[in-house]
């Protein structure tokens, strides 16, 4: 009865939700998908975080993977199957059903052929969507842009809710913090040594070590995601982004009235941190954090649970599950090398404690020269 009902629930379009994103190959028959065979085979093993799924009209099977069916062929349960399995990409083998070739125009999910590098289409899964082609409720989306126009008008401000658009009014708020310590979610955050720091201003990123319950008093947190924005209503939030400040004014819109927000943007030149990226790599939250705490010149600076998903107890502590990679979104080359730029900046005293980023950093000065 259950399997029944799972499949009812599919055929209405309602997929088990997607932790990460996806890319689907669609095709009308099974000779469709060996035409494709290699580019397919270099996407499920491109080493990141990304799901790869095969579908069609109909059930099948090919080279010992599932082709799934799509949903009945009308928008609505379209919509729902693009959302719901977080599809960012669909290969398309044979020309697309209307009802999902339309959900896709709606929705802004990419729609290319073979010709295509995996790369290309990898760098396509972890672009930013614009605010425009996100498909959110249109209620909160008015709040959000309501909401941000007033803070554009007030200078930053709108009732409970305050934007630090000068670096200096964060550092300010802080208490001028003389050593700041950053944390990243990786197994290194959990060291004792850590535990041992003295700081002025703790910075984390999202909120997975809510859970776990160690260092869960931050000054500032770093986030893009709508968990990390609802879960963290006492501490300051940094977003990348005007896309990202308008997805977290759309989330915490209820600030207007009650609670309170108070945040700060890095990334656009007109922001309170300006960062210079290229359009194919988005720094992760973390990495965005180092640039920050570099950014305010403490005198001190400690670095620890950065360990750049190559940590040999995995991506996070605790965790055996999450895959120890990027996400499509990043990579460890233009991270790493982002990171590297940042703390080249720093005229403070440094103390990385998180090991894969310690060596690269040292590797990163004798290239340079640097004392």
């Amino acid at each position: 009865m259950s399997q029944l009902l799972s499949r009812f629930k599919e055929w209405l379009g309602w997929f088990e939700k997607s932790d990460e994103p996806t890319v689907i190959f669609y095709g009308a028959t099974r000779a469709d998908f060996d035409t494709s065979q290699g580019l397919i085979q270099s996407l499920i093993n491109n080493g990141g975080r990304l799901n790869v799924s095969l579908f069609s009209t109909r059930a099948s099977d090919w080279r010992g993977r599932g082709i799934m069916p799509l949903p009945v062929h009308s928008r609505p349960a379209m919509a729902v199957f693009l959302s719901t399995m977080k599809v960012r990409c669909i290969v398309a083998l044979s020309p697309l059903p209307k009802a999902l070739l339309a959900a896709c125009e709606k929705r802004g999910t990419a729609v290319v052929g073979t010709d295509l590098t995996p790369d290309e289409i990898v760098k396509i899964v972890g672009r930013e969507r614009a605010w425009q082609q996100r498909t959110n409720r249109p209620v909160g989306r008015y709040l959000a842009e309501h909401l941000h126009r007033q803070i554009e008008a007030g200078n930053g401000r709108s009732g409970k809710v305050r934007r630090f658009n000068h670096l200096d009014d964060l550092k300010q708020h802080l208490g001028q913090p003389q050593t700041i310590l950053c944390l990243g979610n990786g197994p290194s955050s959990e060291d004792e040594q850590v535990l041992s720091i003295q700081y002025d201003a703790l910075f984390r990123a999202n909120h997975s070590w809510l859970a776990r319950g160690i260092l869960v008093s931050p000054d500032v947190v770093f986030t893009g995601m709508q968990a990390s924005m609802k879960k963290l209503t006492n501490t300051v939030l940094c977003v990348l982004g005007q896309t990202t400040e308008k997805v977290l004014l759309m989330v915490r819109a209820k600030a207007v009235i009650s609670g309170g927000l108070e945040y700060v943007v890095a990334g656009p030149k007109t922001s309170a941190l300006p960062l210079e990226m290229s359009e194919d790599f988005r720094p992760t939250s973390g990495a965005v954090m180092v640039a920050m705490a570099v950014a305010l010149k403490p005198q001190k600076l400690v670095i620890a649970g950065i360990d750049m998903f190559a940590h040999p107890d995995g991506a996070y502590p605790g965790d055996n599950k999450t895959p120890n990679a990027y996400t499509a979104t990043h990579s460890y080359d233009h991270e790493l090398n982002f990171i590297l730029a940042q703390l080249d900046k720093f005229e403070g005293e440094l103390e990385i404690l998180s090991d894969v980023l310690e060596k690269e950093w040292q590797a990163y000065k004798r290239a340079s020269r640097k004392p």
